[in-house]
């Protein structure tokens, strides 16, 4: 599984920094830098993460002309936004976040990040918004998470994942209730 994979990735990993970076996905020439500078400068912060623009288009390398943005990673850090899965598709975060707070859930498919991060929220950890686009999301209509194929199974999914986590979500729990009923 994809949880599985990213737990073995971290597993074996000896660095204090860790990231995600699926590989349809690009990133901007210093993504890297920006998001480790402003992770180790912050002892408050467990976690950042930025805007990424998205494209349809397969292989596509990161540029400025891009125009839109991937709407999960635009909000601000709170538990209320949390009903998105904020850090998208390009986190940093400090291994002290997976010490505390364990591993990506194996027996989940389609949202163990998404329930990572909301974990590790409801433990207190704090997360950071870089304002700046570093990366670029691959809207890929046949992945595991985004085919039509899955909407289903990964709507149950991340709805299992609403109810649990809603007492987080503040008024976006009223806001998305229906949604996911």
């Amino acid at each position: 599984s994809v949880q599985a994979t990213m737990n073995m990735g971290i597993k074996e990993s000896t660095g204090e920094l860790i990231t995600l970076w699926n590989v349809d996905d690009t990133r901007r020439y210093d993504a890297l830098e920006i998001l480790a500078k402003n992770l180790v400068v912050d002892n408050r912060v467990s976690l950042v993460y930025a805007d990424s623009y998205e494209t349809n288009s397969k292989n596509d390398l990161f540029h400025e002309g891009h125009k839109k943005l991937y709407e999960h990673s635009t909000f601000e850090f709170s538990k209320e936004n949390m009903i998105k899965c904020l850090p998208g598709p390009l986190p940093m975060w400090k291994r002290s976040l997976t010490d505390s707070n364990g591993f990506f859930n194996e027996s989940l498919t389609f949202a163990g990040d998404w329930e990572m991060w909301l974990r590790c929220v409801e433990n207190g950890a704090k997360f950071k918004k870089i304002p700046e686009v570093l990366g670029l999301y691959y809207y890929n209509p046949e992945g595991l998470s985004t085919s039509d194929s899955n909407h289903k199974k990964r709507f149950e999914e991340e709805r299992g994942l609403f109810h649990k986590y809603k007492h987080m979500f503040g008024r976006n729990r009223t806001k998305f209730e229906g949604y996911f009923k």
